[in-house]
């Protein structure tokens, strides 16, 4: 068996480090420090009992005297052909220009340790070594650990860091809420005895202000039957006992992590799929089997007249939403999503889903966005102004920032549909043919587009977007009359002059207020 020397103050490093040799096939020759590995590198030269075939170290955090001397008797020619693993926990500079100036020198940042012993082994081999360590533990999932002990908290906290986790320890379970509010964690795990409460009771509260979206975990030294069960019946996903061995608490918490990891695919997959249906230029309401709303498209909202930023509330009855969804095919269709059954009404047909719930789509739904074309489409100009302010709330023209109105072209050019013309016409103005099927629907959607302006000021810091806008009638989409346009300019003006974020509706000759937020 080939003798390994493993240099490492740490106690929890030392227990994780030696495991991984031993179960790779080294013998393990233990040094705490560095004077006991100066004894046994003396002793490799006077004793073959003593013989060893590589040395793993861990570079220190600071300057540290006696591995100094550790460092500088490797380089002497007794030891320079030994072969040194050389872990890494910060990528320091000094630890990759010692290795980089020596023959048989391999550099692995601590997280990969578990790869330690098959680098080893090819180091050892004289084998080519890859320039780039496999992960072992990619995620980057941030861990909570909660427990009073503070040498439970420093053990599992270096257990875990070594890994790759970002991980926060903490003594309470106030310290615990307070962590949680302040910052986002993949796992907690939660010591059962915390003095001022149970494990189980922070549990639910953790998973409470987490919004459901935390797993957790107890820490536990007993093995009573009542703590597993209410820890498990709390929310809780595993229990680790205190008494385990390093790497199967570490399997227990990768075994979490590819839980997580799992959830989020698929979420991820959910949330493509919703967008994708929500890109579809078709018009359907997704109806639970009370016929109760759900969901509905964007052109849904369009073709009802419905604000998108004021969406109507979950459950509210479909036979509220719109007058061609009332009476006789209102009813045909309630009665055919509470018996999962396919039927047709007005235009409409429900498609029952194997959830129990239902789509109830718009036949005549086309590429237009969901609007029918020829009669039943018409168009109005949106005529909009858009400006910013900061801290000294004087008001200016995106036009002054090219940056701004790249921004706002793409995120207008995402809200209109696919019967819409938009066109950014220089010095702060954009020019919206805003397709609609009644007056109704195209004043919501131009008080859509505007509030969707005030929308994008959230991700800007100081800066607040607002503009004046005019709305006006148009008999055709692809072509602008130069009276319109100067008709819309002079409403544009009204608006400005009612207030930031104004809609002036020029057919009417009145001017509304299109934020919900202002009086």
């Amino acid at each position: 068996m080939q003798q390994i020397l493993t240099i490492e103050p740490s106690a929890t490093q030392r227990y994780v480090l030696n495991n991984t040799l031993e179960a790779a096939g080294f013998g393990v020759v233990v040094a705490e420090d560095a004077d006991a590995a100066e004894r046994a590198l003396s002793a490799r030269l006077t004793d073959l009992d003593h013989a060893l075939e590589g040395v793993v170290l861990s570079w220190p955090d600071s300057p540290d005297e006696g591995m100094a001397r550790v460092m500088a008797l490797l380089e002497l020619p007794d030891h320079h052909d030994l072969p040194v693993m050389v872990l890494n926990q910060a990528k320091r500079s000094g630890a990759r220009a010692w290795v980089d100036n020596r023959d048989r020198a391999r550099l692995l940042e601590w997280r990969h340790q578990r790869n330690a012993g098959e680098a080893l082994k090819r180091l050892i081999g004289g084998d080519p070594l890859p320039t780039e360590d496999p992960a072992a533990n990619d995620s980057g999932l941030s861990v909570l650990v909660v427990d009073d002990s503070p040498s439970i908290r420093l053990a599992f906290g270096d257990l875990l860091r070594l890994q790759g986790y970002r991980v926060e320890v903490v003594a309470t379970a106030r310290d615990a809420l307070e962590a949680v509010s302040d910052s986002v964690f993949d796992i907690a795990v939660v010591d059962f005895y915390l003095g001022e409460q149970t494990g189980d009771a922070l549990i639910r509260q953790l998973i409470d202000a987490a919004g459901g979206e935390l797993a957790c975990a107890v820490l536990t030294s007993n093995y009573a039957d009542h703590i597993i069960q209410q820890s498990l019946a709390a929310g809780a996903v595993a229990c680790l006992f205190k008494s385990e061995p390093g790497d199967l608490l570490l399997a227990r918490i990768e075994g979490m992590a590819r839980l997580l990891g799992g959830r989020t695919q698929l979420r991820d997959q959910v949330a493509s799929a919703r967008a994708l249906a929500h890109a579809l230029p078709y018009i359907w309401v997704h109806v639970d089997r009370s016929a109760g709303l759900i969901d509905l498209s964007k052109p849904a909202r369009r073709y009802l007249a419905i604000e998108v930023d004021r969406p109507p509330a979950v459950g509210v009855p479909l036979r509220t939403l719109h007058s061609t969804l009332d009476g006789e095919s209102g009813k045909l269709l309630d009665d055919a999503i509470t018996a999962g059954q396919t039927a047709e009404a007005e235009g409409w047909e429900c498609r029952p889903l194997a959830d129990g719930t239902a789509l109830v789509l718009r036949r005549d739904a086309t590429a237009t966005g969901g609007l029918r074309p020829g009669r039943d489409l018409n168009f109005s100009l949106l005529f909009m102004a858009v400006e910013f302010t900061t801290d000294t709330d004087q008001a200016i023209s995106v036009a002054a920032n090219q940056n701004l109105v790249e921004v706002l072209t793409q995120r207008l050019q995402q809200r209109v549909i696919q019967a819409d013309r938009i066109e950014y016409l220089g010095r702060g103005l954009y020019s919206i043919v805003v397709a609609h099927r009644t007056d109704a629907a195209g004043i919501v959607a131009a008080k859509q587009l505007i509030m969707t302006v005030v929308g994008i000021a959230q991700g800007l810091g100081k800066i607040n977007l607002h503009s004046h806008a005019a709305l006006i009638r148009q008999d055709r989409p692809d072509a602008l009359d130069s009276d319109s346009l100067k008709r819309a300019r002079e409403g544009a003006l009204m608006a400005r002059q009612a207030g930031r974020n104004q809609l002036c509706l020029v057919d009417r000759g009145i001017v509304i207020n299109a934020d919900s937020r202002q009086p």
